[in-house]
């Protein structure tokens, strides 16, 4: 035994130039999650909401919410994201309060490069959109503001308004599911316009709310070079992109997309999924034959996404061509068998719209030519140069 004091500390923290490491804002949830499970457990039917203490720490975490330092503030909004866990308590005012928050704390963080906040109020409206009634006028709107998130560029808020995205999307869904059977006659008291959007697609229950976001979606269609109106799929997916090209979002991203195709697949619109397949075919090609049978119904041919059902004019072809040669760039050699494979099969069908590929896809294939040991990679390759050079596709040049 020495005389040196024994302590839990690995570091000694009082020197100055010691400091404690902060706690991630997503790690902040688990501990929130944990005492709010305490307190439901000691409470009278295992409810904490409406007790006394529930009511006291709400009214604590409140006012450290929308004031005081930032550090308190982000915990604090994380904190109500678990405690409103009620409609009652999930209103219109107090989503405001959130959005105008969020709004501040995103341009003080473009500057300070410090984005906890933001992140922190994502994390929270992500937990309330659960909650938040159909008739609020901040139901259908709240498709964009995750939407534009995705595109700043920022791993962290990326990640917070993905999470955002898919609780919006979920609530979206179960709404409409519900209101199937409210046309049915089964239930006659929700609002008049979730009636009247009951047989409509993701894409149209969101375009009519882009009041108020307009010109900040004009800048991001500019930005993917897509319309949210005509190319929905691909706009979203053009969106999302950052986070496939990111291995730690990369597999919360694979979700997300999954979550959109098991939705649009209600759209019994083939064609409505094809910018989400296109993102999906790279990391899930050994899943697709199983998602042919549940879109197309056992309709003859092999090719999967370049067919007469899903890819049924020269437009999406264009689209889906210039997505899957994006899609190249961080792709793995696996992912990079499959995208040339679809490439492949597609130039045969739609040589017309292949074309619009050339810039971004002649200097991969160059790059495999002169590196791949991959000899299905090089056949497939050569296969597509072949075809790009052939008499039928020098007209359409």
């Amino acid at each position: 035994i020495t005389s040196e004091r024994i302590t839990p500390f690995s570091r000694n923290l009082n020197e100055k130039q010691e400091k404690l490491e902060k706690v991630s804002i997503f790690s902040v949830e688990a501990v929130v999650n944990a005492l709010f499970g305490i307190l439901n457990a000691i409470s009278p039917n295992n409810q904490a909401i409406g007790t006394a203490y529930h009511a006291r720490w709400l009214s604590l975490t409140m006012a450290s919410s929308f004031s005081g330092n930032i550090d308190m503030k982000a915990r604090s909004l994380v904190s109500i994201g678990f405690l409103c866990q009620s409609e009652a308590y999930v209103t219109d005012q107090l989503i405001q309060r959130l959005l105008s928050s969020l709004s501040v704390s995103l341009r003080v963080a473009s500057s300070s490069q410090n984005y906890e906040l933001p992140v922190a109020t994502l994390v929270c409206l992500s937990r309330l959109m659960e909650h938040l009634r159909t008739e609020s006028p901040f139901f259908r709107p709240m498709f964009w503001p995750p939407i534009t998130l995705l595109t700043v560029g920022q791993p962290l808020l990326f990640k917070a308004a993905l999470q955002l995205l898919e609780s919006v999307v979920k609530a979206y869904d179960e709404n409409l599911l519900y209101n199937l059977a409210t046309v049915s006659g089964q239930n006659n008291n929700r609002s008049s316009w979730l009636t009247t959007t009951t047989s409509s697609s993701l894409a149209s229950l969101v375009s009519g709310s882009r009041e108020g976001f307009d010109s900040v979606l004009v800048d991001i269609e500019r930005l993917v070079g897509l319309s949210f109106n005509n190319s929905f799929s691909f706009a979203v997916t053009g969106a999302m992109l950052r986070g496939l090209k990111n291995p730690t979002l990369k597999t919360a991203t694979i979700q997300m997309f999954s979550l959109f195709v098991g939705i649009t697949m209600k759209d019994n619109a083939p064609s409505n999924l094809l910018g989400f397949l296109a993102a999906l075919l790279p990391v899930m090609g050994h899943q697709m034959p199983q998602l042919r049978q549940m879109i197309l119904h056992g309709s003859e041919g092999t090719q999967f996404l370049f067919n007469e059902v899903l890819t049924n004019n020269d437009m999406n072809a264009a689209l889906l061509f210039s997505l899957l040669a994006t899609l190249l760039k961080n792709a793995d050699e696996s992912e990079k068998l499959i995208l040339f494979e679809s490439l492949s099969e597609g130039v045969q069908t739609f040589s017309r719209a292949f074309p619009v590929t050339y810039e971004i896809l002649l200097p991969r294939m160059n790059q495999i030519i002169q590196t791949s040991q991959s000899l299905e990679l090089l056949r497939l390759v050569l296969s597509i140069m072949k075809a790009m050079y052939s008499s039928e596709m020098e007209k359409t040049t």
